[in-house]
């Protein structure tokens, strides 16, 4: 694991597939595409309010959390 901040800030550290390799020099922030900027980077899923009902990852965390729901439910039944 690399500590090191000059090398963290200049280098894609850990992207070079062979041990020999150096890691590749990051460019400046204009030789990539604007969208890089805007990707969701952050630990914590993005809030079900702010997704669109257009987008299959609603679909899929609704589901997720309707089946949680449910099998609380079910424990919760069973012990009674």
């Amino acid at each position: 694991m690399v500590t090191d901040a000059n090398l963290l800030t200049t280098r894609l550290c850990g992207s070079s597939l062979m041990k020999d390799e150096e890691d590749p020099a990051l460019g400046p922030d204009e030789a990539y595409p604007d969208w890089l900027w805007t990707l969701h980077t952050d630990t914590k899923p993005v809030p079900l309010e702010n997704l669109s009902e257009d987008d299959p990852l609603y679909w899929r965390r609704l589901r997720k959390m309707t089946i949680r729901e449910n099998n609380k439910y079910i424990r919760i039944k069973k012990k009674y």
